[in-house]
């Protein structure tokens, strides 16, 4: 009898258990659906004024050239102005006191990723200043991405757990920010990639002659 009601009782535990963490996964999917509508939305009204802003600063043409002519590098340019650098600082340095690294590196970080733009927006989908993905703003604890206060914290909190990580390895620190750090891990050391090369070298001599 003993033995029957010890097995119910582990029994109802488990479904419990299970109940719970069922009602987790729930959540956290809401969770990321809800902030991917909203990014979504923000995505699309970006979109949306940079195609009015194209249309009013460009005038009417009399010929359509063939596409093959068209300037390669034509824009229609960002939605929203870019941050001045004193108010870029501000937003690091506050980010990086709540999270004890250095702001020059915050605050180079911020610049190579987006050039100050709170609203940018990458081809991957990489989202404000600090250009993080959107599962990776979820796991920061960063509601709106595209708040640019929100977003440099969880860019900055982010840095933080990866030079953990990486035991003060800035180089390394970077590589995965760029690359992510499956990447880092595979190679052991900053991927070979021309990109990712050519990101850490800049923000590294950036932060010359102190690095960290």
């Amino acid at each position: 009898m003993c033995a029957l009601f010890a097995t119910q009782l582990v029994n109802a535990q488990s479904s419990s258990v299970d109940a719970q963490r069922s009602a987790a996964d729930r959540q956290r999917q809401q969770t990321m659906d809800a902030m991917t509508k909203s990014i979504s939305t923000q995505m699309n009204a970006i979109r949306a004024s940079r195609k009015i802003a194209a249309r009013e600063a460009t005038p009417a043409a009399f010929f359509v050239l063939d596409p093959e002519l068209q300037p390669a590098s034509a824009s229609t340019g960002p939605a929203c102005d870019p941050m001045s650098a004193i108010a870029a600082q501000g937003l690091a340095s506050k980010a990086a006191a709540a999270n004890q690294i250095s702001p020059e590196l915050v605050f180079s970080v911020m610049r190579r990723e987006s050039a100050f733009l709170p609203c940018a927006v990458s081809d991957k989908g990489a989202l404000g200043l600090m250009q993080l993905m959107p599962e990776t703003a979820m796991q920061l604890g960063v509601i709106d991405p595209l708040d640019a206060e929100q977003n440099v914290l969880g860019g900055a909190k982010y840095l933080r757990q990866l030079f953990a990580r990486y035991s003060g390895d800035l180089n390394k620190t970077l590589g995965a920010y760029n690359a992510g750090p499956g990447r880092v891990d595979d190679y052991d050391g900053v991927p070979p990639f021309p990109e990712t090369l050519n990101y850490v070298d800049s923000i590294l001599n950036s932060l010359q002659p102190a690095k960290h």
